[in-house]
């Protein structure tokens, strides 16, 4: 039910305009910051139990909204990146000793270190959907990095969350494969990319607002 109310509300008549212009913005460098704070108001208004897409005006707080969502982003990633960068110095380490005879501990290093940035990656990968959310909903920058709290909210409703992800991925790739349709692939994928995002954050907004609810009634 809440996937199929999100997949429909860019397609409703007082939305489709407003997802058009969107779409628009999105392929604009740093413009495009302010289509990212659309969805996030998107995820804002689903924690609210909205389902009308927000309008278009101040761009700026949009904007800022949108920068928040990459930065978030960003530092979630930063530990796998550090992690990644050593498992590049183990790299360099074990291509010089490979001329005298390859060093088994380097590589096994590099293999180990690999393995964890992968891991890692992937935890904060599927956390990250429901830290936008409580940020988007509580429009504080250090929510999405308390951790206990996001936690218990992905906890309170586990499979949904867990199927909202697993459609997210598969939603993603559905629109990548846009690009190589001849002649009108450039203008799909950007339209699905758009798309993708704003019924991702309406659905992940839902589930937020959903383990709101189990809070308030406990």
């Amino acid at each position: 039910m809440i996937v199929e109310r999100a997949i429909k509300m860019p397609l409703q008549l007082n939305g489709l305009f407003k997802f058009l212009v969107g779409a628009v913005l999105a392929v604009i460098p740093v413009v495009n910051l302010a289509s990212l704070g659309y969805c996030a108001e998107v995820m804002e208004r689903s924690a609210r139990r909205e389902t009308e897409l927000p309008s278009w005006n101040n761009l700026g707080a949009k904007f800022i909204k949108g920068l928040s969502w990459s930065a978030i982003a960003l530092v979630y990633l930063l530990v796998p990146i550090a992690l990644a960068t050593v498992a590049g110095e183990w790299g360099a380490i074990a291509a010089q000793t490979s001329t005298g005879g390859m060093n088994p501990f380097a590589v096994a290093a590099l293999g180990g270190t690999a393995f964890w940035v992968a891991v890692l990656a992937l935890v904060l990968g599927f956390i990250l959907p429901m830290g936008l959310a409580h940020y988007s909903a509580t429009g504080n920058l250090t929510a999405p990095f308390r951790l206990p709290t996001v936690l218990k909210y992905i906890a309170r409703n586990f499979s949904s969350y867990l199927l909202a992800y697993a459609f997210a991925i598969l939603l993603y790739y559905v629109v990548s494969l846009f690009k190589d349709i001849p002649s009108v692939g450039f203008v799909l994928t950007v339209l699905g990319y758009f798309y993708a995002t704003i019924v991702l954050a309406a659905v992940f907004g839902s589930i937020y607002q959903k383990a709101r609810i189990v809070e308030s009634t406990r």
